[in-house]
């Protein structure tokens, strides 16, 4: 009698039934063949049309996944490479990766002396998988090769000419225009002024030109670096252009120099330009304030400071028709330090002997001292009351034959602090 072959259902074996159930044979996983490689890119340049590169040694680059890829189950794939002049199609070179886990990036360093300046060249990638099955080609990736330099541009303006004159002022823009010369391969123009922050613009046409508008910032030389650079990364030598930026700022004569903490100064500012119409000032970090010019364009103003130490006056000029001019600056210092005096114990001299008593007169440095902090040799501060002519004594008996220390400093009404005047006097030693 001939035996019979019955396949045996795996989910009926493993219900435990014991019931021999008819069943197709058990099949594998069906394999899928990688993805279309994607993401093509040469010198991590992303492919499109009109790419160059300015290397004869580029790298290039794809990305290849596989629908059987799982986080349990990785798939290992390949990439092969193939590359070849566009004008010379059969000249093919193909190069295949080692495999690792998919997805994944692969690269292919092309080899030197393989590339030459000028031409066009085009690549595509496929993958395969561990079970031999190969994705088609992805679309082509076509490029030029350029390591030439271009031209180097010129430069020119008709506001600040490159000559030994003054022109403009810091503030009034000018007019620059960079040129090609017609050298097509130039893609746009790279410009900074005097190591400034970077800018580009582009011709308006294949070798043409391209005008910006740049105002200076300061007076004197100011040097424009312009280079040309063209559609693969190529920079040309650097054009420079050396031009001056007449001095505009107004002048100002301090009419009180002398003046201390709290006293008016008139500041009188001067024109540094033509038609100026008006000022606009402040002091130190206060708001800005806007006094018209006189026919002859001065002005004069009244500030009161009320810091101890430097102060500054900051004041800039506007013409009838708009123009600015730079910034000028004036500062000045008001001493606020009081003064220290004593018979017994004069300060930086030899004084009295120790364990005689000392007077000490504290004199103001500043209008509307109310009070003065002083201290010893380190002791503890202490206060005292300033009299109706702003003065006030202490006394203070040193007891070793030595130098010693004085330190003192002065509170207005209004809580304003001095600065703090510190003095040294010697003791002498009885005999």
């Amino acid at each position: 009698m001939p035996r019979r072959f019955v396949t045996v259902g795996l989910a009926a074996l493993l219900a435990g039934t014991g019931a021999l159930a008819t069943a197709g044979p058990a099949t594998a996983s069906a394999n899928t063949a990688p993805d279309v490689p994607g993401n093509l890119s040469v010198a991590d340049l992303t492919c499109a049309a009109g790419l160059a590169v300015s290397t004869t040694t580029p790298y290039f680059r794809a990305t290849v996944s596989d629908p059987d890829a799982q986080p349990a189950a990785m798939e290992q794939v390949t990439a092969t490479f193939a590359w070849w002049p566009v004008e010379q199609p059969t000249q093919r070179t193909e190069w295949t990766s080692s495999a690792k886990a998919a997805p994944g990036q692969f690269r292919y360093d092309v080899p030197a002396g393989s590339l030459v300046d000028g031409g066009t060249y085009a690549f595509a990638v496929r993958a395969t998988d561990s079970a031999d099955a190969a994705s088609a080609w992805s679309a082509e990736c076509r490029f030029t090769v350029d390591t030439t330099q271009p031209a180097q541009p010129t430069v020119s303006s008709p506001d600040y000419p490159a000559d030994l004159g003054w022109y403009g002022g810091p503030g009034i823009p000018g007019q620059f225009t960079f040129a090609a010369n017609g050298d097509t391969d130039t893609d746009k123009f790279r410009y900074d002024l005097s190591g400034g922050p970077t800018s580009y613009v582009a011709p308006d046409q294949p070798g043409g030109s391209a005008t910006v508008t740049i105002t200076p910032d300061d007076d004197g030389p100011r040097v424009l670096s312009v280079r040309a650079v063209d559609r693969a990364g190529n920079v040309s030598p650097a054009t420079t252009y050396t031009f001056r930026v007449r001095v505009t700022s107004p002048m100002i004569t301090d009419g009180n120099p002398t003046a201390g903490y709290g006293q008016p100064r008139a500041l009188t500012f001067a024109p540094g330009m033509d038609d100026v119409a008006e000022y606009t000032y402040r002091l130190n970090d206060g708001p800005e304030q806007i006094v018209g010019a006189a026919v002859d364009g001065t002005a004069t103003v009244t500030v009161t400071p009320t810091r101890p130490g430097y102060n500054d006056v900051y004041v800039r000029s506007r013409t009838a028709g708009d123009l600015p001019s730079g910034e000028a600056h004036h500062r000045f210092y008001l001493a606020t330090k009081p003064t220290v005096s004593s018979v017994e114990y004069p300060i930086g001299k030899l004084g009295a002997v120790a364990g005689t008593p000392g007077t000490f007169v504290f004199g103001p440095g500043m209008a509307g001292v109310t009070e003065y902090v002083y201290s010893f040799d380190g002791r503890p501060a202490q206060t005292v009351a300033a009299g109706t002519d702003g003065s006030a004594s202490v006394t203070y008996t040193p007891t070793t034959a030595t130098i010693h220390r004085v330190a003192v400093y002065t509170r207005t009404g209004d809580g304003v602090v001095s600065e703090t005047l510190s003095g040294t006097f010697l003791v002498g030693r009885a005999t």
